[in-house]
């Protein structure tokens, strides 16, 4: 003769157990027969003119949106509404002023932060990406906030992005294919690497007095400006 088993489970039921091996068994079905249930019951809509969205459980009459604005706030309409017509206050902490980086928030506008930049140009940023980035928060254009703390390799770096690959272009002495940018030596403000693989070489951070060079005209020019170069500034 077989045994009772849970209808759970299927585990053997002893002394008294009639249906169910435990309490929890007993539990857990119980609420799956009223999640079945549940389910069958229709799903309500959002009882809000022109909002489509549904309602924030089976019996409510509200989506989450409506509802978190019903409860907030005590109505219903449109929060940024609200806000730009001054009947709420907005929400958040006011940084108007504060500085970021090169940016100074100045006005709130609709979820976003209008900033000046000390170049003059603007830029509209979260508040939450002005705090992630922090000091390196800018306007976005590159050419306008260049930093003056690099050094020789930096610098040539920078002219290959401004002015592109020197072997495309002909040496500006012999005409052969070029083969590196090489500094004119004539910036005022010139450099000298204290890199140690680079260490005493002129350099300037303007990309406009490089020139495209061969390696031996490259070597000549270099040599026959050494003796005549003069540094007015070093890093």
């Amino acid at each position: 003769m077989n045994k009772p088993t849970c209808n759970r489970c299927n585990s053997p039921l002893v002394g008294r157990q009639t249906k169910y091996c435990s309490h929890a068994c007993a539990n857990q079905a119980t609420a799956k027969q009223l999640s079945k249930k549940a389910a069958l019951r229709p799903w309500n809509k959002c009882s809000i003119l022109d909002c489509a969205k549904p309602a924030r459980s089976r019996v409510a009459t509200l989506c989450p949106m409506h509802y978190h604005r019903q409860y907030r706030y005590g109505t219903l309409d449109r929060i940024t509404d609200l806000i730009r017509n001054g009947d709420i206050p907005r929400r958040g902490t006011d940084i108007s002023g504060v500085r970021y980086g090169t940016l100074i928030a100045e006005a709130y506008r609709d979820g976003t932060w209008l900033c000046r930049c000390d170049c003059g140009n603007t830029r509209l940023a979260t508040i939450g990406e002005l705090k992630r980035t922090g000091e390196a928060n800018t306007c976005g254009v590159r050419a306008n906030h260049l930093s003056e703390d690099i050094d020789y390799s930096a610098a040539h770096g920078r002219v290959h992005r401004a002015k592109g690959q020197a072997q495309r272009h002909r040496c500006v002495d012999c005409g052969d294919q070029a083969k590196h940018w090489s500094y004119d030596h004539s910036d005022p403000n010139e450099y000298v690497s204290r890199s140690p693989r680079t260490i005493g070489i002129a350099f300037s951070l303007d990309a406009n007095h490089y020139e495209p060079r061969c390696v031996p005209c490259h070597k000549t020019f270099d040599l026959g400006r050494l003796n005549g170069t003069h540094l007015t500034r070093s890093m």
